[in-house]
């Protein structure tokens, strides 16, 4: 009788904004550490031609794509920052396509546990996809100057996007681990891997 494959070991990676998780989770990556990222299947759920893609399209119109056909993702995501009952219709929909691609994802793991990156773990809870929450967090000051670097935005725009989010102190009650990304990629590195060893000793027993 063939044994039933053991569901992996599953840490919830979440963070606000500017603090650094896509870097985080590269490092854990280059450790062998397989990442499903919900950010990477949300924008899978909108290519052309797919179901939500379409539903979007027709609801808000040629201004929400891009020449190429692709969904104007910023255009977008200004609008659901404005507008509620447009964000909480689009989460309707890509929420239950990135859980179902997330939960067959885990399934196929090979490596001893997996990453899952949510942005919004902490907002969507309880999720019985995880067993623990690793929140990724540095200061404000730094948060800032990041995404004005990556969004070429001003000052106010970043702390209007932060201050969108939840807060840092409420998103680390609920942290099993934490990482504070404020110091240099070598820091970073060695808190990554002291990390990994937590995980894999525990695995171990």
């Amino acid at each position: 009788m063939m044994q039933k494959k053991q569901k992996p070991f599953v840490i919830g990676l979440t963070g606000g904004i500017g603090s650094g998780k896509t870097t985080v989770t590269n490092l854990f990556s280059d450790l062998n550490i397989e990442v499903i990222d919900a950010d990477v299947i949300s924008k899978q759920a909108v290519t052309p031609g797919t179901a939500i893609y379409t539903k979007i399209i027709e609801r808000l119109g040629p201004d929400y794509q891009l020449p190429n056909g692709n969904l104007d993702r910023k255009n977008l995501r200004e609008l659901t920052f404005r507008n509620r009952e447009i964000r909480q219709w689009l989460e309707s929909m890509i929420h239950p396509f990135v859980r179902a691609t997330m939960q067959e994802a885990i399934k196929h793991i090979q490596s001893p546990y997996c990453i899952l990156v949510i942005p919004l773990l902490i907002e969507t809870l309880p999720n019985a996809l995880i067993d623990e929450i690793l929140v990724v967090t540095a200061d404000q000051s730094t948060r800032i100057q990041r995404i004005i670097e990556r969004d070429h935005c001003s000052s106010e725009t970043a702390k209007k996007m932060i201050a969108a989010q939840l807060s840092e102190k409420e998103r680390l009650k609920h942290a099993d681990q934490k990482i504070t990304n404020n110091g240099s990629i070598d820091e970073l590195k060695q808190a990554v891997k002291e990390l990994h060893q937590h995980y894999l000793s525990r695995l171990n027993g």
